[in-house]
């Protein structure tokens, strides 16, 4: 799928599409903040975030699908301090909230300076839609205004960053071997909350501020998945996460 005036791969049209659909699912690239039709890219932060969305929606749309279909997000940012103005454009642009996806933020160098955020959907078609509110987010995440930590389409889950967070007092743990022991706690909750198992779990992104973490969260998940038949496909990647916080994990399930 393409979109009027925006193209991926160095401005060839048709080189990289925006989107691409398989079965009952569509995947798409990183939606920049560009004007549709022109191509030129917004001037300010917030009318990047207002285009990125717009385009996303219009991917989505044009492959048939509707925005209560997107599951999850990712918000490419330069700056982490960026979130609350995109958090309030994607708020708008998905007004319903019992039925918004789950967004993962990580911060990641653009391919060009100007370039601020890129947003990329994952949709799902299924009439069985359910959100997963429990106490497993960000620590400022509050209320019924905070994002779902975790969005159910049919017989798939996807969840956002799950932080290693006591769930009753909303404090992290005070070291990064608590932090893994508690965030892995947190993601059997969110399974089981959703009506799923640990063995469902068929992909697990692990976001690490060094890479001694990545170790000590590897170390905790063998304690979970004592079989290695049984260990979820596993990405550890090492970025910038706020002070506080040692890492996070990202599960996609299927039952």
């Amino acid at each position: 799928f393409e979109l009027p005036g925006l193209a991926h791969g160095g401005n060839i049209p048709g080189l990289v599409p925006y989107g691409r659909q398989v079965g009952n699912l569509l995947f798409s690239g990183g939606n920049t903040g560009r004007a549709p039709v022109t191509g030129k890219l917004g001037s300010t932060l917030r009318e990047q975030a207002e285009f990125a969305f717009h385009n996303t929606a219009a991917l989505v749309e044009s492959a048939g699908f509707s925005l209560r279909d997107v599951a999850h997000l990712y918000l490419w940012l330069q700056d982490m301090n960026d979130l609350p103005t995109v958090d309030e454009v994607f708020r708008k642009t998905f007004e319903d909230p019992t039925d918004r996806p789950v967004y993962q933020p990580v911060i990641a160098e653009p391919m060009s300076s100007d370039v601020l955020l890129q947003v990329e959907a994952t949709a799902a078609r299924g009439s069985g839609r359910a959100l997963t509110h429990v106490g497993v987010g960000a620590a400022a995440d509050q209320g019924q205004k905070a994002p779902p930590i975790g969005k159910t389409i049919d017989n798939r889950l996807f969840s956002r960053g799950i932080l290693g967070q006591d769930p009753r007092t909303g404090r992290m743990a005070t070291n990064p071997d608590a932090q893994a022991k508690v965030a892995l706690g947190n993601m059997s909750v969110l399974l089981t909350s959703s009506g799923f198992s640990l063995d469902d779990v068929g992909h697990l992104f692990v976001w690490c501020k060094s890479q001694q973490n990545s170790e000590l969260i590897l170390e905790r998940l063998k304690e979970v998945y004592p079989l290695e038949d049984d260990m979820p496909a596993t990405h550890f990647i090492v970025t910038n996460l706020p002070e506080d916080i040692e890492l996070e994990l990202e599960i996609a399930a299927v039952r």
